[in-house]
């Protein structure tokens, strides 16, 4: 079995580090913008039901009214904690680009 030089196991390490890295930036990237625009649209249909309700109409049921209601509550943990575990799962890529030696 030939033997592989620290160039290469670098440049392996190095390039491994980069594409877990894009990945979980991605992976970020995609479920922000999905929470945030859950809250968007919850918060915005509860504007408009309390809109409509100010000129004495209705605007969807009960069960639509609840699930906005929780969206609006829930989103924002949820994009809190999707960044803070994104924060952690760089941890990963940044080792494998500063110290390629111990793995």
């Amino acid at each position: 079995m030939p033997r592989v030089g620290r160039l290469p196991q670098r440049a392996v390490f190095a390039l491994g580090g980069v594409v877990l890295g894009d990945l979980v930036v991605g992976l970020t990237a995609s479920s922000s913008l999905m929470l945030g625009s859950l809250w968007i649209c919850s918060v915005r249909w509860l504007t408009a039901v309390v809109q409509f309700a100010g000129r004495g109409l209705a605007l969807g049921d009960s069960l639509q009214l609840a699930l906005a209601c929780i969206g609006a509550t829930a989103t924002i943990p949820a994009l809190v904690g999707t960044l803070y575990l994104s924060t952690q799962a760089l941890r990963l890529p940044v080792s494998l680009l500063r110290s390629p030696a111990r793995h």
